[in-house]
């Protein structure tokens, strides 16, 4: 986020209620950060909505997903 000091955005998953998360500035364009957090997901198809109504949103380049525990 080239040097701004964090952003923030709201994660929805499948259309639910969003969880606001401020990422922390990575120190610019060049350098990565990483924000982990765990949703619950259904079975087959669901859809995340990264959002931010009132200003930037961060970059964001991928999102990861792994089994969690049963």
């Amino acid at each position: 986020m080239n040097g701004e000091a964090s952003r923030s955005a709201v994660l929805s998953v499948n259309g639910g209620a969003g969880a606001s998360f401020s990422f922390p500035s990575s120190g610019g364009w060049t350098s990565v950060a990483t924000l982990k957090t765990t949703v619950r997901l259904q079975a087959g198809s669901n859809t995340l909505l990264v959002s931010q109504p009132t200003g930037y949103a961060p970059d964001i380049d991928s999102i990861s997903v792994s089994a969690g525990p049963n």
